[in-house]
Order: C-alpha cells, then structure tokens, then sequence
C-alpha cells in the first residue's frame, strides 16, 4: 500500500513480476519517460484474490502519469475509476501479443504520443481478467 506521496519513477530500470500497487489516502503513480520500467501483475494469489490482474489500483481522484519508454511493459490493469490516467510516450509492451495483457479502468485516460500501441487484451486469461470488455468508450478530440 502506498500512501499520500505516491509512487514516482524518474530513471533507472524497474522490475516487478506478480505485483500489485495499491495507493491509499490520495496516493498515486508518476512515472517518467527516462526509467524502463517492467511490471505483470499478481494473478492466482490466495491472499487477495480480489486483485487478481490488477496492476495499480487507487480509489482517489488524483491524476496517474504513466510516461513509458519504448522498453517499458505494462502487464495487468490500471483501475482509478475516480481519476484521469495519462498515457504518455512510448511504451509498446512488445514482445509476443498473444502473451500481452493490458486494459484501463479510468474516469478519463489521455493517449499522448505513441502510448496507446501496445494496448491488447489478448493474453489477460493467464491473469483472470478474461471476459471483461469495454463498457463506455468515447472519442475526444
């Protein structure tokens, strides 16, 4: 759990294999164009089955800042249901499509850059998130 502050990246490599950031009291996730960052999300944990699939999760109304780097991958959901989520840069989540799983649950999110390629829900069985769909989607322009 992390609180108030946040999570913030600025450079550097970061892996994290069956993780789960949940942001409490206002907490929220900042991370920079300069860090590769590498997260999959828990998926099958007996401890907190309600999280299975899920990347980060906050309640709170603070914006996410997600600014990838063509090395990042993201593997999982990104759930702020009362927040804007910013996608920006280029994370590609490449590798084998088959394999990729990544889906947003926002009050908002914001595609800038090349940051929407590499969004799939193909592999999202191995994490439990199968069968969700898009419930609402508009296009802004």
């Amino acid at each position: 759990m992390i609180g108030p502050g946040g999570l913030q990246i600025d450079g550097g490599t970061v892996s994290c294999s069956a993780c789960t950031f949940v942001f409490v009291n206002g907490g929220t996730v900042t991370m920079n164009g300069t860090a590769t960052v590498n997260f999959t999300a828990m998926a099958n944990d007996p401890s907190y089955p309600g999280l299975d699939g899920i990347l980060f999760y906050g309640s709170g109304t603070r914006r996410a800042i997600i600014n990838g780097d063509s090395a990042s991958t993201f593997t999982g959901a990104v759930y702020f249901p009362n927040a804007q989520v910013e996608l920006n840069g280029n994370e590609t989540n490449a590798g084998n499509p088959a394999t990729q799983c990544f889906m947003t649950v926002a009050q908002s999110v914001t595609f800038l850059g090349g940051g929407a390629t590499g969004i799939s829900a193909s592999g999202c069985s191995s994490l439990n998130l199968a069968g969700y769909t898009t419930r609402y989607a508009r296009l802004v322009q």
